[in-house]
């Protein structure tokens, strides 16, 4: 539980900063050649479904591929986000006006903003997609590695309920390599291992 609560910081933070940034969602310009590849890929399959941000189409074999590759280099920056949202909150007041204020204002934001506007890039994800598949990233690593046995079984129970079967695949083949991003996130963030 303590990881989903980090996560959801950390997420929740990121955000924050991207709007005190004025960015647009939109994928930066520039991206490198693989994620030409997966975007090309992703525009010839199939949609899953008529809204690109229903969870269904985002939990896709390529969009996790391409999450991950957002989400290393997002990494980076945790230590960042993690000061910068709590330097900003701490001088708010409580004021949401305040913490956007005060996180325009640090010097700090712009590298945040450059490390993940080179993460779009790179992943070929626009901000909104990033933000949803990590929220369900997020709630399915910490369900499918905390706890017992019985309380993981009952969160693939849950999440092959509420996204289905080939979704379910799609991230139990995956959850190494997540479940990693998101112990190195934590990591950056605290400065220790969980």
């Amino acid at each position: 539980m303590k990881r989903l609560i980090i996560a959801t910081f950390l997420l929740a933070a990121l955000v924050l900063v991207n709007i005190s940034c004025g960015r647009s969602s939109a994928p930066s310009s520039g991206a490198n050649p693989a994620a030409g590849a997966s975007q090309q890929t992703a525009q010839s399959a199939p949609a899953a479904s008529a809204n690109p941000l229903d969870p269904k189409s985002l939990i896709t074999d390529d969009k996790v591929n391409r999450y991950v590759i957002y989400q290393k280099e997002v990494n980076t920056v945790a230590d960042l986000v993690m000061g910068l949202a709590g330097q900003a909150y701490k001088n708010s007041g409580g004021s949401q006006k305040e913490f956007e204020q005060g996180l325009a204002k640090d010097e700090r934001t712009k590298k945040v903003a450059e490390v993940e506007a080179s993460a779009l890039s790179k992943s070929g994800l626009n901000r909104t997609e990033a933000m949803e598949i990590s929220k369900i990233v997020s709630s399915f690593t910490a369900g499918a590695t905390i706890g017992d046995d019985e309380m993981k079984k009952t969160a693939r129970n849950e999440f092959s309920t509420k996204y289905g079967a080939d979704a379910l695949a799609i991230m139990e083949k995956h959850l190494p390599e997540l479940s990693k991003l998101q112990d190195e996130m934590m990591q950056a963030a605290f400065g220790k291992k969980k």
